[in-house]
């Protein structure tokens, strides 16, 4: 039988490695003997990706041909939320595809991006704001119908 060396926690996720064992009814479930397992709301509460964590929220109804911002509220604590690292954005056209743009919070000129950008970030929302006359300032992304896209959070 061939044998494989085990890989080291620091060959995984940069040093972080989940272990976790189902048990099939061979357990005599003593403290010693008890599995570990996380569910995966136990997951995303204890463990992180590469020393950061994430969360993603739902932007909902927005017409972006006819309103020019939206603000998300993002639910961190009071402290998670001054240490947001990173805000990424998926905005979904009304035929339901993807066009993704990734913010440029950094861009202070006449909307040269002609995308969309985080233009705040307070305790409890993120304000999001189109370009004008821009790509998504279009009838391609007014319908109020469905959830306009996603707004992921990367926070220490």
């Amino acid at each position: 039988m061939a044998t494989t060396k085990p890989k080291s926690a620091n060959d995984i996720n940069q040093g972080s490695v989940v272990t976790g064992v189902q048990d099939t009814g061979g357990f005599s479930k003593t403290t010693s003997e008890i599995p570990v397992q996380f569910t995966s709301s136990q997951y995303t509460g204890k463990f992180d990706d590469y020393g950061l964590r994430r969360k993603t929220i739902e932007i909902g109804d927005w017409n972006m041909d006819s309103t020019a911002s939206a603000t998300v509220a993002h639910g961190l604590s009071a402290t998670a939320w001054k240490n947001i690292r990173s805000v990424e954005i998926m905005i979904r056209n009304d035929a339901g595809g993807t066009d993704t743009y990734y913010n440029d919070s950094t861009d202070t000129s006449a909307n040269a991006d002609a995308g969309v950008e985080v233009t705040s970030i307070d305790a409890t929302n993120i304000t999001l704001n189109r370009a004008g006359s821009g790509t998504f300032d279009a009838t391609t992304f007014n319908d109020t119908s469905y959830n306009r896209g996603w707004v992921t959070v990367w926070y220490v």
